[in-house]
């Protein structure tokens, strides 16, 4: 009689306990949102403090991945560029000093410290950053148009092959691609670099020569590489011309857009631009590109050719 007496007591209490206890339980907070910005700054702070316990390969994975969050933080592209340059890897380092520069506040002593770096890198490789000045036209014959500059009347002007029939070198480096997936890049430019090959109006570089360079200066790893730099690779490919450019996220589309860049004078030669509805249609817009930057071929041989090959006006009618 006291077992059931107690039993009974027991069952009471713990369906009194289910009521009551619910009440009494806090509402939980909603989660905090951490943004990819904040995500970045706490890899960039922990890869740091890596680096200052002398693990720096784990610090260098810190900051390559709090850029592949954030493009623009400044202190993981400084603190990165110091990591590269201690192992040697001049190239890129001076590319991510570049990206500090073009993204720190104005008047900020990161900018002046990447500056300072960025003159003593161009002091110990002349070869990668000397550059030749573009040609200025001539006042004296006016009668002789740029390549690029249009004609009265839209006409279409004739341009003179290069000598011996020779097309220019074209190396199509990786694209900038939005959000942390570099592959998306890279395998449009491959896709570029083969409708520009069907068309046959440059010289491609080969893939693995590109991918055998970016190895080597420890480049790629953290989205495309800023102008100055692909001029550089494009001196190291020994080419006279390089193709870069991005993706750009529009709803759910993208703009895609291309500029090929004269590796002498670090000129933009051409430009030119496509839609894609979705990554699915990469193929159709990088056709799109590679249509019209070999119809623009002839602009890209005038700009290459010496002095003495002037274009005529005879050769414009």
């Amino acid at each position: 009689m006291k077992y059931c007496a107690f039993l009974l007591v027991a069952i009471l209490q713990v369906s009194f306990d289910a009521n009551v206890l619910p009440a009494q339980v806090p509402a939980r907070r909603p989660a905090r949102v951490v943004s990819a910005e904040q995500r970045a700054d706490r890899l960039t702070t922990e890869g740091l403090a890596l680096m200052r316990r002398g693990r720096n390969t784990l610090a260098q994975a810190k900051f390559q991945q709090a850029l592949r969050l954030d493009p623009k933080n400044v202190r993981a592209h400084l603190a990165l560029a110091d990591l590269l340059l201690q192992e040697n890897k001049s190239l890129a380092a001076y590319d991510h000093f570049s990206k500090a520069m073009k993204f720190a506040p104005a008047g900020a002593k990161d900018r002046d410290r990447a500056a300072q770096v960025m003159a003593r890198l161009r002091s110990q490789h002349p070869e990668w950053f000397s550059r030749v000045q573009p040609r200025p036209a001539d006042p004296g014959k006016s009668v002789q148009r740029q390549a690029h500059e249009p004609l009265p009347g839209g006409q279409t002007p004739t341009v003179p092959p290069m000598p011996n029939g020779i097309k220019p070198t074209l190396a199509v480096l990786p694209f900038e691609a939005p959000g942390s997936d570099s592959t998306l890049g890279i395998s449009f430019s491959e896709m570029l670099a083969t409708a520009l090959i069907n068309r046959a109006a440059y010289r491609i570089v080969e893939r693995r020569q590109i991918e055998r360079v970016f190895q080597e200066q420890a480049l790629g790893q953290t989205g495309a590489l800023e102008a100055e730099t692909a001029v550089a690779v494009g001196k190291i490919l020994g080419v006279q011309t390089v193709a870069v450019g991005n993706l750009s996220q529009l709803g759910a589309g993208y703009e895609t857009d291309a500029r090929v860049l004269n590796v002498e004078s670090g000129e933009a030669l051409l430009a030119s631009h496509a839609p894609a509805a979705s990554s699915a249609h990469f193929r159709e817009a990088a056709e799109s590109l590679a249509t019209d930057l070999s119809a623009k071929v002839g602009n890209v041989q005038v700009s290459l050719q010496p002095d003495s090959a002037a274009v005529s006006p005879a050769q414009h009618e």
